[in-house]
């Protein structure tokens, strides 16, 4: 975040270029941490400017704060003046016409964007030739695992292949569950929410599959390999049993990181916010690792694209 700091503070300069200063509207969301990261922004803003920016908290859960953002732009809004997107949001808000250009903000601070993920701001940030959105992260989805608990049971790495994350989670998860019936395996997002696509691709795409489009522009799901991967992600909740029962119902981000946070889970599938998270916890600092996402053996490992671009609202004043 640090290269997209003065940017940040860039654009919230641009938006209080009026006679006299008045109080701005950034809507933001997310983890505790991602929060405090954002209160040290504006506190420094206000610091700099005698400028008051008002944030406008969302939840955890995106597609709540999707909903909130579109409520606000589509009803033409004043607030917030400023806000973040995920990543598979900006063409559709830019392509609603909500969205503010930054190309001449850009060229009049002489933002250099190829400080950026060149790729992510190309393929993702501009609509119709201009840059309508800026990343200010980008990350993808992780396995964390218990460092102590798999050395406990003899393992020296963690596993590479879903084969050998069985393997190891159902042993781990048989021994754990003498003294602690709430353990599981492997606890990832399930329900039935955004999320629950980002887990189906890395499932699929570490199978040999993925969503393709055909040369006559229809989108194709169903092959083999994705039934297969499909079957595999029943099956650790129904048929080898190291998922929880409610995956389906009810574990979201937060949800899968509270129970890995709570010591009832060997190996978790989160986004990188959850590690600082992890290491605050007294119980499971220095015994959390991270490592890419397992793959069928004989496939690659995948992880979805992630990430929050930052715009400025087209009705702001």
């Amino acid at each position: 975040m640090r290269i997209l700091y003065p940017f940040i503070l860039s654009l919230l300069l641009f938006i209080s270029s009026c006679s006299r200063p008045r109080e701005l509207t950034f809507m933001v969301g997310g983890s505790p941490n991602e929060l405090l990261y954002w209160e040290k922004v504006i506190g420094e803003f206000h610091e700099k400017t005698g400028i008051n920016v008002k944030l406008i908290r969302q939840p955890t859960d995106t597609d709540q704060r999707r909903q909130g953002i579109v409520i606000a732009l589509r009803s033409k809004s004043r607030d917030p003046d400023v806000f973040l997107m995920d990543v598979v949001w900006v063409g559709a808000i830019a392509s609603s016409g909500w969205l503010e250009p930054l190309d001449s903000y850009i060229e009049r601070d002489n933002l250099d964007l190829n400080k950026f993920f060149s790729r992510v701001v190309d393929e993702v940030d501009r609509y119709r030739g201009n840059v309508m959105a800026l990343p200010v992260y980008v990350d993808g989805g992780l396995l964390y695992y218990r460092k102590d608990l798999l050395a406990k049971y003899g393992y020296t790495a963690p596993p590479e292949t879903w084969e050998e994350l069985l393997q190891m989670a159902k042993k781990v998860q048989a021994r754990e569950r003498r003294k602690n019936k709430n353990f599981w395996g492997f606890v990832w997002q399930g329900a039935m929410y955004e999320g629950l696509i980002c887990t189906f691709l890395e499932f699929s795409s570490s199978f040999g599959g993925g969503i393709t489009i055909d040369s006559t522009g229809r989108i194709v799901v169903n092959i083999p390999q994705n039934v297969e991967a499909l079957k595999f992600m029943q099956d650790l909740i129904h048929g080898y049993k190291i998922s929880p029962p409610n995956t389906y119902t009810e574990l979201k981000e937060e949800e899968v990181r509270l129970i890995f946070d709570q010591g009832n889970a060997l190996f978790e599938r989160n986004w990188p916010y959850a590690w600082g998270l992890h290491e605050k916890n007294p119980e499971l600092k220095d015994k959390v690792g991270i490592t890419k996402l397992p793959h069928r053996k004989g496939k690659r490992s995948a992880s979805t694209l992630g990430g929050w671009h930052i715009g400025i609202s087209r009705f702001s004043d």
